[in-house]
């Protein structure tokens, strides 16, 4: 071969393969996958792994929100399995745990009445994406429990298994009835500007320690207190201190018959359970308050905002810059005699307030912000800066 032919044959081959080369793509991409990507979240988005039975990492589940809704993004990690069918129990704490309490196979028992069941078919989807309306839900707990299938080519099943959540609190020791809490985010395009400058997360409920109690409190917010009192404190509500004095009430109708309950402001000498008078008026806005910072936990619509009112900071005066929940430890300790940095008369106060500050759920008297930054550095006393807003849409008043 001489030379001139080689050279001819090299260049011939090399048009060839410029010519006749083409771009390779890999496979398409799902439907659900491209969605997950395109989800723009408000805030922060909650995540963990999914589990199998042996512990073992099955993939990730998020949880977030942009202003049209809830979405929970899941992705399995298997080659060969897809995702068959995904079933979310959702709701208060309690709801949560009273579906997945006793469920003492993991491989074979899935909740009982799951809130939402998607089923897919065929099996082709290793990323999901489902939509779940606001529907008034502002924090809610949650149990996914998720089905893999394996199908041949025809696509008849060979085998399936249960992955599901790992979540962050457990009611037993089977890893299958784990759950997590998730919180609307405020979305940065609406959060409307108070007149004192801070921002507003949404309408919170607080009532007084005579909302709560009385002979003039309204028939709706005792109906509320009997109804819910026993799941939202199991073990009774306490105030005071461990190694200090306590006071515990065991049913709604003990407190019921102690509130309100006014008088002195002093440390506990000794601890009572189910007290029917103790002319202490810092005991009574401490049951006060402990009833509303427990059922806007317990319940999401307590209360209408994308934050809990323990996570709310305390705009200005002594206790400046605190959330609600170290107050609340702060005053515990002083009322039980363990601990205090601060006038009795002080956290009284500051108890009032807040408990005042939402008072029905349909008013906000801006004494306790969403973020910190908001908080003012004057030390003025509470009452003689208070911007007073009225929503009249909420029925059960004091």
């Amino acid at each position: 071969m001489n030379l001139r032919y080689t050279l001819y044959l090299f260049i011939g081959c090399l048009f060839i393969f410029v010519g006749c080369q083409r771009t390779i793509t890999g496979p398409a991409r799902s439907e659900h996958s491209l969605r997950a990507e395109s989800l723009v979240p408000c805030g922060n988005v909650f995540d963990t792994t999914l589990i199998n039975f042996n512990g073992e990492l099955s993939g990730s589940i998020e949880v977030l929100n942009d202003g049209s809704g809830f979405h929970v993004v899941i992705r399995e990690v298997y080659n060969d399995y897809k995702i068959d069918r995904v079933q979310l129990l959702y709701g208060t704490k309690q709801h949560v745990i009273d579906n997945i309490v006793g469920l003492i196979d993991c491989a074979t028992m899935q909740p009982r009445n799951p809130d939402t069941v998607v089923t897919y078919t065929p099996n082709e989807d290793s990323v999901v994406v489902i939509d779940l309306p606001f529907k008034g839900l502002n924090c809610f707990f949650m149990n996914a429990n998720i089905t893999l299938a394996k199908r041949d080519a025809s696509g008849n099943l060979l085998h399936s298994f249960n992955i599901w959540s790992n979540g962050t609190a457990n009611p037993s020791q089977n890893p299958c009835q784990q759950y997590f809490e998730f919180c609307r985010q405020q979305c940065a395009d609406s959060i409307p500007q108070t007149p004192g400058g801070d921002s507003s997360c949404g309408q919170l409920r607080t009532q007084t320690q005579h909302g709560w109690g009385g002979k003039k409190h309204n028939s709706c917010i005792s109906d509320y207190l009997n109804t819910n009192f026993a799941a939202a404190f199991p073990n009774g509500l306490q105030v005071g201190c461990a190694g200090g004095n306590t006071v515990t009430f065991t049913s709604a109708q003990a407190i019921s018959k102690f509130l309100p309950d006014e008088g002195k402001t002093e440390p506990l000498k000794h601890s009572y359970t189910n007290p029917t008078e103790l002319k202490n008026s810092l005991v009574g806005e401490l049951v006060a308050l402990t009833l509303n910072v427990e059922f806007d936990k317990y319940d999401n619509d307590f209360g209408e905002a994308g934050k809990h009112l323990e996570d709310m900071f305390i705009k200005k005066g002594k206790f400046k810059e605190m959330t609600v929940k170290e107050f609340l430890e702060i005053a515990n300790k002083a009322l039980g005699n363990c601990s205090n940095n601060y006038k009795l008369s002080e956290i009284r106060d500051m108890a009032k307030h807040i408990n005042d500050n939402y008072k029905n759920g349909d008013e906000d008297k801006h004494r306790l912000v969403c973020d910190k930054k908001d908080c003012k550095d004057d030390h003025h006393d509470d009452d003689h800066d208070d911007h007073h807003h009225h929503h009249h849409h909420n029925e059960c008043h004091e």
